[in-house]
């Protein structure tokens, strides 16, 4: 049922107003919001007496009334999204606005100065990790096992047999070695006791002085 003083639609079993309190079936005699219960003869025609919704601001007292029917001309600077007057925050992506905005904007274009709307993300696409890195073990000539990447993720990686092989006793339980990611790519240090992290030279590889080199099972000690 429509109530006749500010116009809401109420439930058909509602006997008051759920917005204004106002009884329903009776029409307000003001045209000043709602103070008090207003009688009149339920006989008469009141169709006349039924006025559009009333802000809130109204009815409850609540101060600064927004005004949402017409546009303000801004746009949300996230987002481009048509903002109405008195908006605080956006109402697709909540991005705060500030209290004054410099007045209108073309939309699709927030910042005025070139800038484009960013286009749609693809949701099911995961953004990919840029402090991460993976190793996979490397099966053993008599070994059936078929093993999974290892990933890991951070800037500083410290390695040791619980994140690489727990069942292999010749990686230390402590610390093994350290990864370390730098802005020219991921270095690798040996931490172990045992002095037992090694790098296979797949590739011309750059050599330091003191570096250990291993031919078969024969260590020698780098010096340029």
């Amino acid at each position: 049922m429509r109530c006749s003083n500010c116009g809401w639609e109420n439930p058909a079993e509602a006997t008051t107003c759920v917005k204004c309190n106002a009884p329903l079936g009776y029409a307000a005699v003001s045209s000043q919001p709602y103070s008090g219960y207003s009688w009149s003869d339920p006989s008469e025609d009141n169709s006349q007496a039924l006025r559009g919704t009333v802000p809130e601001g109204q009815i409850f007292g609540s101060g600064s009334i927004v005004n949402l029917d017409k546009p303000s001309g801004n746009v949300c600077p996230k987002c481009g999204y048509p903002l109405g007057r008195g908006i605080s925050s956006c109402p697709r992506c909540g991005n705060s606005l500030s209290a004054a905005q410099s007045g209108p904007q073309t939309s699709g274009n927030p910042s005025g100065s070139g800038a484009t709307r960013p286009g749609t993300v693809n949701p099911w696409a995961r953004p990919q990790d840029k402090n991460g890195c993976s190793l996979t073990p490397v099966a053993w000539e008599d070994e059936a096992n078929v093993y999974s990447s290892i990933k890991y993720s951070g800037k500083s990686i410290i390695l040791n047999r619980a994140n690489t092989d727990p069942s292999n006793n010749t990686i230390t339980s402590k610390v093994q070695a350290e990864l370390v990611k730098e802005s020219d790519g991921w270095y690798l240090t040996d931490k172990s006791e045992l002095q037992t992290t090694y790098v296979h030279a797949g590739r011309k590889t750059k050599l330091e002085d003191g570096d250990i080199v291993i031919l078969g099972n024969r260590r020698f000690v780098f010096k340029g």
